[in-house]
């Protein structure tokens, strides 16, 4: 997939939890380190009950690997996971959220638990690991921190799937235009790709891959889901975040457009992944 690493682990996450609490009682967790894709570059992931308040308060180790969370969150009578935007990027206009994306662990999503005990925030914090072999490619470790709710501020359940759509293809449009005044020819590459995909009554999904379980979401959810994906042009180097925008009315252009497509992006990602089946 096209969008970065940690929003795809968490999609996969959070889907195949909700696929093993609301699937039968004597089903088998899986797990999805290091077999599934969202998990080619990772070590391993770890899941840690925090006591305090902070990234580094006292923790409690639940689960090295993922079957042992889906276990835990079983006993704990949760009945749904979900992804959240965190709420804490938006008045720092310097390293708005779709540049800071480009950099380790500051991605502004995380997971939320919901059961009879309340909600539980988990917040990925991705380190650097030290390979085996020069030839090893999983050079991440992953620590998902359980903070009970209240502590992470988190924005506003999001959209539906219909206004998320048409977010998506407005601002999709929209950046779509600008690219052409300005003839980068990103709109070809990228952006009328989105639009297509949007458009379609037969999408190609195989770009979802392992990365949700089999048979997951309805058609619309999928198909944003995909659409969302391919409209992913923000990184470091080389990305739609690297081009000259100019100066004056032509640089104002270029961030209400760039803004514009990374919510309605990041949306419909969190809305599709979030379906309740």
């Amino acid at each position: 997939m096209w969008m970065v690493g940690e929003l795809e682990n968490l999609i996969c996450l959070a889907t195949y939890a909700n696929e093993f609490l609301n699937g039968p009682k004597g089903a088998k967790p899986k797990e999805l380190c290091p077999k599934n894709s969202a998990f080619d570059f990772v070590y391993f992931i770890r899941f840690l009950d925090m006591k305090g308040r902070t990234a580094r308060s006292r923790s409690v180790t639940i689960s090295k690997g993922t079957a042992g969370w889906f276990k835990y969150l079983r006993r704990k009578g949760v009945e749904h996971l979900r992804i959240a935007i965190v709420n804490w990027n938006d008045s720092r206009p310097y390293l708005p959220d779709r540049v800071s994306v480009a950099f380790a662990s500051c991605g502004n999503w995380v997971l939320v638990s919901e059961g009879p005990e309340g909600s539980k925030v988990w917040v990925p914090e991705w380190e650097s690991y030290e390979p085996k072999s020069k030839r090893d490619h999983q050079i991440w470790a992953i620590d998902m921190k359980g903070f009970k709710s209240g502590i992470v501020p988190l924005k506003n359940k999001g959209p539906t799937i219909s206004q998320a759509k048409d977010a998506l293809e407005e601002a999709l449009k929209h950046i779509s235009s600008y690219d052409k005044r300005r003839r980068w020819g990103w709109s070809k590459g990228w952006f009328s790709k989105a639009l297509a995909i949007l458009r379609s009554d037969r999408p190609n999904l195989s770009i979802l891959k392992d990365i949700v379980p089999k048979g997951w979401g309805s058609k619309e959810a999928r198909r944003l889901l995909v659409a969302a994906d391919r409209s992913w042009v923000f990184g470091g180097m080389c990305s739609w975040n690297d081009v000259n925008m100019g100066k004056g009315r032509s640089k104002r252009d270029y961030v209400r457009v760039s803004n514009a497509l990374y919510k309605a992006m990041t949306d419909a990602i969190v809305t599709a992944a979030n379906e309740v089946q």
